[in-house]
């Protein structure tokens, strides 16, 4: 009857299987506040709530501060990706196998999302803003995938690229990271909690940082989540919707969200107001940081089109790794 999932609502809306929630999603604002931009535009269709959004998973870039400082580089205040890729080749150190890069683009969830990354920050797109044109063959995209292929088949930044990292998947920068063996990645907030739960060396120097900024000059921000869908048939809606209510009230939400080391942040903007999140935010600034992108409006690769059900596909066939990257 009920399920939670942190993607795809537009296509399983799309295949007409999702119940419109209005009913739940405006007694949790009244609650809890707004919804965050993004998870609005995620779950809010054609005029109707067709997710219930429950949860704002943080992530981003994440760079081991020791090893820039080492270098005499505050990586805190490297705004662009030509300064962060330029300071990670200044950090590595293969002889101690130390790797400044540690990104891949082999098809994975986190290969996909630093190729658009790049893209979008370059000024490309795969469609206009309202889904009505492929834009993807452009000037601003072969720029962007021409920077990218020079990072993995140029000799001069051999020194700063793990080896293998042609073949990582999602899994493979984390372990890295947590073995203190890159400088400088991108991901979920997973890396970072799994450092705090285990206490690991590399959390106190861990810093979370923004999106950097391309030649577009753009500043992309925003944080998605998971949310609670209702399906067509559902014999239990009531209870359905009962249960989704319960999983947003404080004393259930809280105790997740504040050991989750931002892997559950809230997506009402209530909550951020909250004095026991407050409390976490003052002690932990990468996880303010982490809150603060989850109000900006950035969908990821969908950009700038609103997420939407054609994008959902072109993930789902993973058509960006087999198609466009990279230049071989």
């Amino acid at each position: 009857d009920i399920s939670y999932h942190i993607r795809m609502v537009q296509q399983l809306y799309f295949l007409q299987l999702l119940q419109p929630v209005d009913d739940v999603v405006a007694q949790a604002e009244k609650l809890y506040g707004p919804v965050t931009p993004l998870q609005k535009d995620l779950n809010f269709i054609e005029g109707h709530w067709v997710g219930i959004p429950y949860m704002v998973h943080g992530g981003g870039h994440f760079a081991r501060k020791d090893l820039f400082q080492a270098k005499g580089i505050d990586v805190t205040k490297l705004k662009t990706w030509n300064e962060r890729r330029d300071a990670c080749l200044e950090v590595s150190d293969p002889s101690k196998k130390i790797y400044g890069w540690g990104m891949t683009v082999n098809k994975s969830g986190d290969g996909l999302g630093l190729i658009m990354g790049v893209i979008n920050s370059w000024g490309g797109a795969v469609t206009d803003k309202d889904v009505t044109k492929v834009t993807f063959n452009s000037p601003e995209t072969v720029a962007a995938v021409e920077w990218l292929t020079e990072i993995y088949s140029s000799p001069k930044y051999k020194p700063m690229l793990p080896p293998g990292i042609e073949t990582w998947t999602d899994s493979s920068n984390n372990e890295a990271y947590l073995a203190g063996s890159i400088a400088y990645t991108i991901n979920a907030a997973s890396v970072y909690a799994k450092a705090k739960a285990d206490k690991n060396p590399v959390l106190e120097s861990t810093g979370f940082l923004p999106n950097p900024v391309g030649p577009s000059g753009q500043v992309l921000r925003g944080a998605s989540g998971g949310q609670f869908n209702i399906y067509m048939g559902a014999k239990n809606v009531a209870m359905a919707k009962e249960f989704a209510l319960y999983m947003l009230q404080p004393e259930v939400f809280l105790p997740i969200s504040l050991i989750s080391a931002g892997l559950f942040l809230p997506s009402y903007a209530g909550y951020y107001e909250m004095p026991k999140v407050k409390e976490a935010f003052k002690a932990d600034p990468n996880l303010e940081a982490m809150g603060k992108e989850a109000f900006g409006d950035y969908p990821g690769g969908s950009w700038p089109a609103k997420p939407n059900p054609f994008w959902d596909a072109v993930q789902a066939a993973a058509i960006i790794h087999d198609r466009s990257c990279l230049a071989k």
